[in-house]
């Protein structure tokens, strides 16, 4: 039996552009002007604490996959980033869709006024990719250790190419699916076949009941036997890709697993398994998605608790056994209610403290009509979450303050513990009855 390994196929009418790098001399990515929407852009940076941004270009018109690349083609695609960013796959053309990196922004040069020039991409790539961390792929960005295909769902003329004699596909409009996806260093160079790698899931079946299994190497492709071997490291990230992972592909890493724990000891011919090697195997299974941290429990039974706990978990379980003893069985509750009672009595005494200082809310006019008392709007607005020494420090500072000076001067409310002397006429009266006066002198 034969089991075929691959991803779905693309939408029908898309062509992969594996197109030559072009060797004119990058810009820097600010340089490259940003297309897509700039609440698109807000939302591909959030939570980024420094974006990353590279340059990628290319030459046209360009021979590529399916025909020759215009300058009006490339138009249409910079175009279309008005209506969506451009999706990219650090490990290559890949359906479903699975984002590691966008395309947000580009620019076209023109040799003059040929039809010739240079494109110019702007790629965003964000510290975290769809499922891994992008770390090693920014690396290879940086050593110019990776190319770029594009994908387009395109329109084209068709022209008679006199040199060659034959009719040829010009690619002159992008109308859907555009992504620019990661392809290996060279691969945009040449032609490329997507989504065809399929294994003979016998072979690699037989080969690992044989031992014929490479633990070690790190594969960056998708075959899974090369020189004779399954290659291990190929074969889990095929079976923890959700885009690629079948039964087929479960069962082999399985296999390789027990194989790899069935191994003799040197020392008899009971199998042995370190510590370490089981550490191993259960890291392995449940990074891929193999193996979930409720199965590990489950296998280790009843004790599971014990083998979770550490002694942080310990300390928190004593606490929580702490606060529930004194505040009962609904702590939170009970810890909200008396912040609030807490926080009501902070301001009940904030509110004494300063009514005793520049008098009550209400006070009455030269009228005998009750006004608010802006002296103690003031104070209350300085004197705000203020408790203890930092509330007798602010009314303290209020005694020497300006603007109260001036508030409690125009009011002349005696009930304040501010003695106030006004020059000329009566001390009670002068102001309170709306007569001119010197300007006030406060004194405590």
């Amino acid at each position: 039996m034969k089991a075929t390994f691959k991803n779905n196929a693309p939408p029908p009418g898309v062509v992969y552009c594996n197109l030559r790098t072009s060797k004119a001399q990058l810009p820097e990515a600010h340089e490259i002007p940003t297309l897509v929407k700039s609440e698109v852009l807000t939302a591909l940076l959030k939570n980024e604490e420094s974006p990353r941004f590279f340059v990628q270009a290319i030459d046209f018109p360009a021979k590529g996959t399916g025909g020759i690349y215009t300058e009006r083609f490339f138009e249409s695609y910079l175009d279309r980033m008005n209506a969506h960013p451009f999706g990219g796959n650090k490990l290559g053309h890949a359906w479903p869709e699975r984002n590691d990196f966008y395309t947000v922004g580009g620019k076209i040069e023109k040799n003059g006024s040929s039809e010739s020039g240079t494109v110019y991409f702007k790629i965003f790539v964000p510290a975290m990719g769809y499922e891994t961390t992008n770390s090693g792929f920014i690396r290879d960005l940086e050593a110019k250790n990776v190319h770029f295909s594009l994908v387009t769902r395109p329109e084209y003329e068709m022209k008679h190419n006199k040199k060659s004699g034959e009719m040829e596909r010009h690619f002159v409009k992008s109308i859907g699916n555009e992504r620019n996806d990661a392809v290996p260093f060279e691969g945009g160079a040449m032609q490329q076949q997507v989504n065809s790698k399929s294994h003979d899931y016998e072979q690699a079946k037989s080969l690992i009941k044989n031992g014929k299994v490479d633990y070690n190497s790190k594969a960056d492709g998708d075959e899974i036997i090369q020189n004779g071997q399954v290659t291990y490291s190929a074969l889990r990230r095929l079976a923890a890709n959700a885009d690629s992972r079948t039964p087929e592909l479960t069962e082999l890493v399985s296999l390789a697993d027990k194989k790899r724990n069935n191994r003799r000891s040197k020392m008899g011919d009971e199998a042995v398994v370190t510590k370490e090697q089981a550490l191993a195997v259960l890291a392995g299974l449940y990074v891929n998605g193999l193996i979930s941290m409720a199965q590990i429990a489950a296998g280790v039974g009843h004790n599971a608790a014990t083998f979770l706990r550490n002694e942080e978990d310990k300390a928190n379980a004593e606490l929580a056994n702490s606060i529930r003893q004194k505040l009962g069985e609904k702590p939170m509750d009970e810890l909200d209610l008396l912040l609030n009672t807490r926080k009501e009595n902070e301001r009940f005494l904030m509110q004494n403290a300063v009514r005793a200082q520049v008098g009550a809310e209400k006070i009455k006019n030269a009228k005998g009509e009750e006004v608010g008392n802006r002296a103690y709007e003031y104070a209350m607005k300085m004197c705000n979450g203020k408790v203890g020494r930092d509330l007798a420090s602010t009314l303290e500072a209020l005694k020497n303050d300006a603007i109260m000076h001036d508030l409690l001067a125009a009011q002349a409310d005696h009930t304040s513990e501010f003695n106030r002397i006004e020059g000329g006429g009566d001390k009670k009266n002068s102001l309170a009855a709306g007569t001119s006066a010197a300007p006030a002198v406060m004194e405590v």
